[in-house]
């Protein structure tokens, strides 16, 4: 963990570099999940009614 914060100090890009990996990865979990619900609900929805 020092290290990591060692490098951002260092290298600002480096922290750059991480803040975008971790909000693009934070955006694709969040689309996937509603994605999934999305889907397997819907589906699920549709049977019961039909």
């Amino acid at each position: 963990m020092k290290e990591i914060l060692f490098c951002m100090f260092i290298d600002p890009y480096f922290f750059v570099l991480a803040l975008l990996q971790m909000t693009s990865w934070v955006l694709f979990f969040f689309i996937a999940i509603r994605c999934i619900r999305f889907i397997f609900f819907d589906e699920n929805d549709e049977e019961c009614y039909e």
